[in-house]
Formats: C-alpha cells, sequence, structure tokens
C-alpha cells in the first residue's frame, strides 16, 4: 500500500532537550529552537562557528519540526557523551596554529587539556553544567547517562503537542503503529534505538587514561572479560524496560573496548579531538560477547545489531562471527546500517581495510564519500540477504566528496530549484550504487531515510531539519520522473541515462520514493518488531 507520510530511521531527537540543563531541563523535545551558546565571546562569533564547523546550530528531529515534516514514525537514537570527546587532541601537529588550540583548550587543573565547556555548548547546544557533569563526574555512562535520558524522553508518552496539534507516542510493536497511523493523521510514533554501546557500559575512562592512550593500539590486547558482568547485568535491565530499544550500534566515534571504529569525525571537530585509539581495528572477544547478550532472546527480546560506525575490518570479522554462531544454525536476523552513505571505488571490505582514508578524504576526483565507514558492495550484499535496511544519511560529507559539494554551495549562476536537484543527483548516485550491488528489484526494498539530524551532521543546504522532509521527498520524485545523467566534469563518477532507467527496474517513480520514504521501513518493522 502507498503510503503519505515520512519515516526516519535514524535521528537524535532527545539529545538537546535532555542536555539542557542538569537540575531542570530548559527545553522539551516538542520546541524549534537556535543552540544557547552561553559563552558572551562565542555567542558572537555563532554565525562563524556554524560557517567552519558546518553543523547547524539548532534543533533538526525535535518534534514540532516532525510534525512539520510529515514524519509519522522515528527510530530516535540514544548517544551519551562520550568522555573522549571532551580531550583535546594531544599531536603536536593536531591544529592549524596555536592561537585556535589555546582558544578551545582548558588550562585549569586538573581539567587541563580537555576541551573547554563553553566551546563544546556551542558546537552542540549541550549546556555547560551537563559537558561539566560528562567532564568531571560521571561514573556509569549506563546508569548515569542513558537511564536518566531514557526516563526524560519517554516521560512524553502519549502527550500532546503545546498546540495539540499532535501526539507522541512510545511504541512496543508494529501492532501499535499500525493502530496508530490509522487512528489519525497526526501522532508520531517514536522507536528507540542506541548508538554505541559504551551507552550500556558501567565504568567510564579517566581522562588521564584517554589522554595518554589517544595512540595506542589493541590488536595484539589479550582477551579481557573484567567489565562483561556489567555488560550483561545492564543488558538484562534494558531488555526490562517498558520501550526496548530495536537495535544498538557497537561503535561510535571512540575505542570502547568491544570492537575498532571507522574515522567518523571531520573537519574542526576532527581537529579538535582524536579518534586514534583502536581505530580501524577489529571485533574484539569481548565485543562478540555483548552481541550475544543482545541477541540472546532468553534474556528478554532480541535487539538487533547496527553495523554502522564498526570499521571495515570489525564488519568483517562481525560477518565472520554471525555466520558461524548464527547463520550456521539458521538464524539469519536482518542487519542495520542506520545511517550511511556508500562507495564505489572499492567493492570489497578487504580493499577499504587496506585504503588510506586520509587520502580518499582529500581526492578532490571523488563525486561521492569514498571513507571506509560508508558502505561497499560486500556490505550492502550481505545486508541485502538478511532483508536488512540501509539508512541514507542526510549529511554531505557522507554521501559525497569534498569537492563536489563545494562546487554546489560556490555556485552563483544557478537558481534554487537546479541547486537543489544537484544535491539530489548525489543521494540518487548513493542509492544507485544500492540497487546496482543487488542488480535487482529487490535492491529497492534496503533503502531508507537515516538522516542523523541532530546528530553534528554537515546538513545538507536545503534540507537542513526533519520540517524539510517533504521538500526533499517532492524534489526526488521529481528527479525519478524525468532522471538525467548523473556525473560532473573532472570527477570519477558517471551513472548514464540509460543505465538509470535499467536500474529503476520496472518501477515508477512514485513506487521508489514510496519505498524511500516510508514503505520500506513500514515493512521491515512489520517483519521484526513484533514484540
Amino acid at each position: 500500500m502507498p503510503y503519505n507520510f515520512n519515516i526516519d530511521i535514524h535521528c537524535h531527537t532527545s539529545g538537546k532537550p535532555y542536555m539542557s540543563g542538569r537540575t531542570q531541563q530548559a527545553h522539551t523535545p516538542f520546541e524549534t529552537y537556535e543552540n544557547e551558546i552561553q559563552s558572551w565571546l562565542l555567542s558572537r562569533l555563532n554565525k562563524q562557528i556554524e560557517k567552519i564547523s558546518e553543523v547547524r546550530l539548532a534543533t533538526q528531529s525535535n518534534f514540532d519540526n516532525l510534525s512539520a515534516g510529515n514524519v509519522r514514525v522515528i527510530i530516535a537514537s540514544f548517544t551519551p557523551l562520550e568522555r573522549a570527546f571532551l580531550v583535546i587532541n594531544q599531536k603536536p601537529d593536531s591544529f592549524f596554529n596555536d592561537v585556535l588550540k589555546d582558544l578551545v583548550t582548558e588550562t585549569t587543573t586538573p581539567w587541563e587539556d580537555t576541551v573547554k565547556s563553553k566551546v563544546v555548548n556551542a558546537l552542540t547546544g549541550f549546556y555547560t553544567d551537563d559537558v561539566d557533569f560528562i567532564k568531571k563526574s560521571i561514573l556509569h555512562y549506563f546508569r548515569e547517562g542513558f537511564l536518566p535520558e531514557y526516563n526524560y524522553f519517554t516521560s512524553f508518552h502519549d502527550k500532546k503537542s503545546p498546540d495539540k496539534k499532535y501526539k507522541i507516542k512510545f511504541v512496543k510493536n508494529f501492532a501499535e503503529i499500525d493502530a496508530a497511523i490509522k487512528a489519525d493523521k497526526k501522532t508520531i510514533c517514536v522507536i528507540l534505538s542506541i548508538e554505541g554501546a559504551h551507552s550500556l557500559a558501567r565504568e567510564v575512562p579517566n581522562l588521564n587514561a584517554l589522554r595518554r592512550e589517544q595512540g595506542r593500539s589493541h590488536r595484539k590486547d589479550p582477551a579481557d572479560f573484567t567489565l562483561l558482568i556489567d555488560y550483561v547485568n545492564n543488558i538484562e535491565k534494558l531488555k526490562k524496560l517498558e520501550f526496548v530499544p530495536l537495535f544498538v550500534s557497537l561503535n561510535h566515534h571512540f575505542w570502547n573496548g568491544l570492537g575498532g571504529h571507522a574515522k567518523s569525525l571531520m573537519k574542526l571537530i576532527g581537529t579538535l579531538v582524536s579518534q586514534d585509539e583502536g581505530l580501524n581495528e577489529g571485533l574484539k572477544e569481548m565485543g562478540k560477547e555483548v552481541i550475544n547478550y543482545l541477541l540472546r532472546k532468553d534474556n528478554g527480546h532480541r535487539i538487533l545489531i547496527d553495523i554502522k560506525h564498526m570499521s571495515p575490518l570489525c564488519r568483517q570479522e562481525f560477518y565472520a562471527f554471525i555466520k558461524t554462531k548464527y547463520w550456521a544454525k539458521n538464524d539469519k536476523f536482518p542487519l542495520v546500517c542506520s545511517h550511511t552513505g556508500i562507495v564505489s571505488k572499492r567493492r570489497t571490505l578487504n580493499a577499504l581495510i587496506k585504503q588510506d582514508d586520509d587520502a580518499e578524504l582529500h581526492d578532490d576526483t571523488n563525486y561521492l564519500h569514498e571513507n571506509s565507514i560508508n558502505l561497499c558492495e560486500e556490505d550492502v550484499l550481505i545486508i541485502a540477504e538478511t532483508n536488512g535496511l540501509i539508512g541514507l544519511q542526510l549529511d554531505e560529507k557522507r554521501i559525497a566528496g569534498n569537492k563536489i559539494i563545494a562546487i554546489i554551495k560556490n555556485d552563483e549562476h544557478s537558481g534554487e530549484a537546479e541547486l537543489r536537484m544537484q544535491y539530489v543527483k548525489v543521494l540518487c548516485a548513493n542509492i544507485f550504487e544500492i540497487v546496482k550491488t543487488v542488480n535487482a528489484a529487490k535492491g529497492w526494498n534496503l533503502i531508507a531515510i537515516g538522516s542523523d539530524y541532530d546528530g553534528l551532521i554537515n546538513h545538507l543546504d536545503f534540507y537542513p531539519t526533519a520540517a524539510d522532509m517533504p521538500t526533499l521527498r517532492k524534489d526526488m520524485l521529481a528527479f525519478f520522473k524525468n532522471p538525467t545523467e548523473i556525473s560532473q566534469p573532472g570527477f570519477n563518477y558517471t551513472l548514464t541515462l540509460p543505465e538509470i532507467n535499467r536500474l529503476m527496474f520496472g518501477l515508477s517513480a512514485e513506487d521508489i520514493i514510496d519505498k524511500i520514504f516510508a514503505g520500506n521501513t513500514m515493512t521491515f518493522l512489520q517483519n521484526n518488531f513484533n514484540r
């Protein structure tokens, strides 16, 4: 059946309002508001910070924006701020200059060599007292990070918006979604997910250790299950909650002892902090045990695995592990990559493991974003084999090469409609890479929108918030109704019009858009969200 609404399988609706005051939140998830920069100087540099960081300094996926964008179902992601995000990059050459380093670095003992809380506030919208708590006081990610945010966010269950125009419903299964969608045209259904299994940990790394360990490799570390009992206990508590997350990603931005992460922080933020510890390493034995306890059904509902943020080696070893542990026993659960782009130059994980991500990042001939955090052909085929789901990330640094985005931004001769179509072409190039890999109409069944709104993304200029989802849907529909070749002189990507027509496999433009914006996710939830 056709769906006349939109779905987002990855956004961070609760993060900014929850982190708007330790004792009493100043905001709710309903509100649309600009980041409240708590430094007099930085507040005067608001526009400059937004330009340099290319991060929108305002809410994107709050309920009012979701309602305006006709987004009826979301999978809202929790991700407690990792303490390593607050430690200054220790490499001597990590900053553009000493003035920048002095501007952002805390020098007061004992918090020296950390990012100033007011700088984090300016970039994220999180209040300084919340940032200070993570920097100075937090001891347990699960107890003091995840659970309080869960309790705060779910307190809006069955609440109407302040203007009484729509209602929020946290849902436990597909039947509740189906009933809510059929009952009215306004209710927003909320499913939960977790980004980063550090959220399930007890022990929070010491700041001194984070400073010392920034460049450390863990490839030869012996298996250490010291903290496993904490993961086991916390996962059991997680599965007893009223609203159990649908999926969890093993990794986020920094080393968590479970497996190697991919490089994810770019530009200004990637300069301020270091992701080097454990970067691009494989799946650890401890990670396998955490995955087992998430997937088990005898301790509560199965929680699926989101492969986002795994390094290529970690993904490769994860696939090998689940094929032996689960698939060989006729247990082929679906895999999710909640928000991503697709690479076009390298088809296998082995090729991604060997590539130089920094060289790819600065290759001005790349039309797509070719770094190894994105999915390759091998990833896509494995997700397709499980009837999984791939969320298309509405983040220019994930879907396109740096140069092509600069060309679009600096184009002074094209009108707004033409510029929007250039963004749409880049998005569609990522989509066609998925379909071309599967090489059958069923490739269209894998694709969804996983915007990553409110996740420090470099948003697409004409679609900065969830309220712009109808415009994006309309623009993409226009492209599929009247497609043209996707190419750009001087870049390494061409998709001809005959190939585009072939890859549509007889589907109408309306069918494709319906699948991407709602239909595929509804089918996935019908098959996998039955608790």
